[in-house]
């Protein structure tokens, strides 16, 4: 997994030194100094988030100059290979229904083995590892449970979570091969989560970037990618922030079925911290 972090300054704009320093030392950003009002910026900040993510974020910005005077990013890409992949011969289209009721057509790849997999309030949740030490978590709600629902009542701490909740189990997944590409706007959920201060220009409290008055959040935008195949998969996602101014053992457990064929919810996590690197729903495979 490769991440990357930048700072992008219009003219005449000197952040603080202390903070420029935080984000080299300890976000190893890269600083820029560039005309927002050009529009060979927007184009230069667009090249960066393509070469982070491998080609797969190709622009993020139509123009700068309504952003000015500061621009954070920050960019993830990952590529991981299954450590059991799916055989390709195994792969057949089954129904999938959508939120609306809706069924259509989508490739269900195959497989049977030995998963960590547990069951909780009628969801199915199986993990599935990669080469290097990253899996990629996949839950399915109860049948009668409203997706919208579902994902409203996940766990802020989803990875470890859901990790604590697995024991070995063996069993039989279908999943949809599967590919999206998202941009959300990310500022109202910041609020909900406490950050409603920083996005006043009159109560915004940014002094250890500048002393320049108002400096606030004006925005917050994400562009994701995420493709996942028989191999593996492969994400990528850049968030750009605009600123203005015991002994026993248990009889073994019968094997499991677990068949997605209706929205679900994936997580591609670090195994050794739990962290959650990228989080996503899926209520239509072949939307793209």
């Amino acid at each position: 997994m490769l991440t990357a972090n930048s700072l992008w300054c219009d003219d005449g704009f000197v952040p603080k030194p202390n903070y420029v320093n935080t984000l080299q030392e300890h976000y190893w950003a890269e600083v820029q100094t560039v005309d927002f009002h050009s529009p060979a910026s927007a184009g230069r900040v667009n090249r960066w988030a393509h070469e982070k993510t491998s080609g797969r974020i190709h622009s993020v910005v139509g123009s700068l100059e309504p952003f000015s005077p500061l621009v954070t990013m920050n960019a993830v890409y990952f590529k991981g290979l299954w450590e059991e992949p799916f055989e390709y011969h195994e792969t057949q289209e089954e129904e999938f229904t959508l939120q609306d009721g809706t069924k259509r057509l989508v490739p269900l790849m195959r497989q049977w083995g030995t998963f960590p997999y547990a069951e909780r309030g009628g969801a199915q949740i199986v993990r599935l590892p990669y080469k290097g030490g990253m899996s990629m978590c996949v839950a399915l709600p109860p049948k009668e449970m409203p997706f919208p629902k579902f994902c409203a009542e996940l766990s802020s701490t989803v990875g470890t979570s859901w990790t604590l909740l697995m024991g070995e189990r063996d069993g039989h997944i279908r999943l949809p091969r599967f590919r999206i590409e998202t941009q959300a706007d990310l500022s109202a959920a910041l609020k909900m989560l406490g950050m409603s201060q920083v996005f006043d220009p009159a109560r915004a409290t940014l002094e250890g970037i500048s002393d320049r008055k108002p400096l606030y959040l004006m925005g917050a935008i994400q562009k994701d990618f995420v493709e996942v195949n028989e191999k593996g998969t492969e994400a990528a996602a850049v968030t750009m922030l605009m600123d203005g101014a015991s002994g026993f053992q248990e009889p073994p457990s019968p094997p499991f079925e677990m068949i997605v064929n209706r929205p679900f919810v994936f997580a591609i996590c670090d195994d050794f911290s739990g962290v959650v690197v990228f989080l996503g729903g899926v209520v239509d495979p072949l939307a793209g």
